[in-house]
């Protein structure tokens, strides 16, 4: 804080004015600005980690999706295999084709 000094009438006596408002609303700003310096910096760093992490995700997501189409093919390969085993055939191969039989016969 700064002091003027301003001597009275009186001898030995000395008289402190203070700049309050001004001084105040000088540290005010300063302090203001500082903050919002530091503030758009740290936001600025949070935006661009989170916009990688979203890149990186959208990349991951894309792998997954490109992996689940590749193993629906397999798996339809494997259903047809395990459809025309005989053990298959045995344990539920008469179950199907009665229920088709049942629902022709009915139409």
């Amino acid at each position: 804080m700064v002091l003027y000094r301003a001597s009275a009438l009186v001898k030995n006596s000395v008289y402190y004015i203070y700049m309050d408002s001004v001084l105040t609303s000088d540290i005010f700003f300063f302090i203001t600005a500082t903050a919002i310096v530091i503030l758009t910096i740290i936001f600025g760093c949070a935006g661009v980690y989170i916009v990688l992490i979203l890149k990186d995700f959208k990349d991951v997501s894309h792998k997954v999706k490109d992996m689940v189409y590749k193993t629906e093919g397999e798996l339809e390969d494997v259903y047809a295999h395990l459809t025309e085993s005989w053990l298959f055939k045995f344990i539920f191969g008469k179950r199907r084709g009665a229920k088709k039989r049942a629902s022709q016969k009915s139409s």
